[in-house]
């Protein structure tokens, strides 16, 4: 039943307003987790229009007393979008040009953090089912997982030199990141055998 429906639901991700296409593709991943059947046929078209959101950046700012802060608009499309590729890559990597996908997943590791963690799980998920891709695009992969690493190196060794008045408060939280690890080897050495 839902089969002869799925062409006109695939037109919602063409749509202009920002708002219907996001629910169309929180619509497409609960489809590709749930019922990959139904699109497995129609990943030529879809997957332009989903490659497309990844890279929409609709920024702009925002008053605020007299503070600004930008805003991004088309972040949760893309947020929406990567989802929906981890979803394709767990359901329907069969039907996927590898390195189209690869391609993209190199966009998100420059994004947000909440996308370069999505697009961390891709990587992770492709080094297990298609390392082979991923040799062959390690230059372009490790290049900003580098970025990445240099980044937190900085704010860790910053935290523990001092770094300034709140210092203590994200030492704290970086230690909160690690914590089942941090407390566990605490009690490892209190436990006396």
């Amino acid at each position: 039943m839902l089969r002869q429906y799925i062409g006109q639901f695939l037109k919602l991700l063409k749509d202009e307003d920002l708002a219907v296409r996001r629910m169309a593709l929180v619509t497409l991943n609960s489809t590709a987790h749930n019922k990959p059947a139904l699109i497995r046929e129609h990943m030529d078209e879809i997957l332009p229009d989903l490659y497309k959101e990844t890279t929409i950046k609709l920024k702009r700012e925002v008053e605020m007393g007299p503070f600004k802060y930008p805003v991004d608009d088309a972040l949760d499309n893309r947020k929406a979008a990567f989802e929906c590729m981890y979803t394709i890559l767990q359901n329907c990597i069969d039907r996927v040009n590898i390195f189209q996908f690869l391609k993209h997943i190199e966009i998100g590791l420059r994004d947000v953090p909440d996308i370069k963690m999505l697009t961390y799980l891709m990587v992770l998920r492709l080094v297990h089912i298609n390392p082979h891709s991923i040799i062959l695009k390690l230059e372009n992969i490790l290049e900003p997982l580098h970025e990445t690493f240099q980044s937190k190196l900085k704010d860790i060794l910053s935290d523990r030199a001092g770094g300034g008045e709140g210092a203590g408060v994200k030492t704290e939280r970086h230690e909160g990141r690690c914590g089942p690890w941090e407390n566990t080897r605490h009690r490892e050495k209190s436990i006396v055998y």
